[in-house]
């Protein structure tokens, strides 16, 4: 282990590729669709929520389904416009609606449907759109982990779905420390509210911010952080949405050549690690090779450990070589601090108890180096050793 001991006093963020300040320019537009621009993907999600209301006046309790494994965001943007969130199940192996477990949840006072593409796999939603047509309900899809890629068709809209969110958080495909964008399905932008949205704040120096998060992602600094117990980084909890406000104007000028450097990116890293991933079956799944079909460009690599206690084990390893691995959200979305008591009714959900006891992600952005890989492969088969020697 004399490789990853090399790297342990450093420590590789799970996500981060640094923000660009310029050429600055228009924000990009998508085909199809109106853009608002909010302050957050949380918020942008509130206003789809409340367009989807607006469609059904006659449902006197809204409800809106969301996964039952994901950011406690959702939660917190489906109460904030006035809706029920109702959880629905996912697989086991499958961060999409378990199908069967999504019919049950569907009635007639569901007046959205929110898919969400994890980490770059994306949820079935041409059928999920076919079905949501038939049933007036709208079809969400929240892109907050994943940011469009180009179609073969450029007059073609890139999702079939009523509207779609974007984030610009820390930690997103496109990080500019903050914003999101809803984009609505052109014909269906009626509400004057969209265009009246109350300005941003005036930050204050926000190119001292993006140099200070750029250095932070060092692996030195970021391991001064990362290791700091009293930081709790990457802790996941529930924190109510407290208002709705536009994009901060210096934020759209910069997610034009932002999102054309992530666009950009080479992806051989997630090619590697899945090469790697071949001669650990023992010990993993790789989830992005099982659902090939819908996955894109990932944000990380997620795998499924055979149970928790591999999952927790080669977590602390990982982390202890400072290898950027992270287990994402640790429960499900009722066992998230703070989320069951703003929910009305706590399933059981075995499928997505399941797939977040068994989650590992790697990570694949521009700071992770081969020889970073050849160490996440060290740990994972010492692993498979001692599997196949038990």
């Amino acid at each position: 282990m004399a490789t990853v001991h090399s790297l342990m006093y450093k420590m590789l963020p799970p996500v981060g590729e640094p923000i660009r300040l310029g050429p600055r320019s228009d924000p990009p537009e998508f085909t199809g669709f109106h853009s608002v621009w909010t302050q957050s993907g949380t918020a942008a999600l509130a206003l789809a929520v409340r367009l989807a209301m607006d469609q059904r006046p006659d449902v006197a309790r809204p409800e809106v389904l969301i996964p039952a494994h994901g950011c406690p965001d959702l939660v917190a943007a489906v109460r904030f416009a006035g809706a029920i969130p109702i959880l629905v199940d996912i697989g086991p192996e499958d961060p999409g609606f378990d199908p069967a477990s999504l019919e049950q949840a569907w009635t007639k006072a569901t007046v959205a449907v929110v898919a969400v593409n994890f980490l770059g796999i994306r949820e079935r939603v041409h059928d999920l759109a076919h079905a949501a047509t038939t049933r007036n309900t709208w079809l969400i899809e929240d892109s907050a982990q994943w940011y469009p890629e180009p179609q073969a068709d450029e007059n073609e809209p890139f999702s079939p779905t009523d509207a779609v969110i974007l984030s610009f958080g820390r930690g997103k495909p496109v990080s500019l420390l903050g914003g999101g964008a809803l984009l609505v399905r052109e014909g269906r932008e009626s509400n004057p509210a969209l265009e009246s949205l109350k300005a941003a704040p005036n930050e204050w120096l926000p190119a001292l911010k993006i140099a200070l998060y750029n250095q932070l992602l060092q692996p030195r600094w970021y391991g001064l952080i990362g290791r700091n117990p009293l930081l709790s980084v990457g802790g996941t909890h529930y924190a109510p949405l407290v208002g709705v406000q536009a994009m901060a104007s210096w934020r759209l000028e910069l997610l034009g050549s932002n999102a054309a450097a992530w666009l950009d990116r080479d992806r051989w890293r997630e090619t590697a690690i899945s090469e790697m991933l071949i001669s650990c079956e023992a010990v993993a799944v790789n989830l992005p090779h099982l659902l090939k079909e819908r996955t894109r460009r990932l944000l990380r690599y997620p795998l499924l450990c055979r149970d928790r206690e591999t999952r927790d084990r080669l977590l602390a390893q990982l982390v202890t070589a400072g290898l950027g691995a992270t287990a994402m959200y640790r429960e499900a979305l009722p066992w998230v601090p703070g989320v069951a008591p703003v929910l009305d009714v706590i399933p059981a959900l075995p499928g997505a108890r399941a797939f977040a006891e068994h989650l590992l992600t790697l990570p694949v952005h521009d700071g992770v180096s081969r020889k970073d890989i050849e160490c996440m492969e060290e740990v994972i088969r010492s692993e498979v050793t001692i599997v196949l020697e038990n």
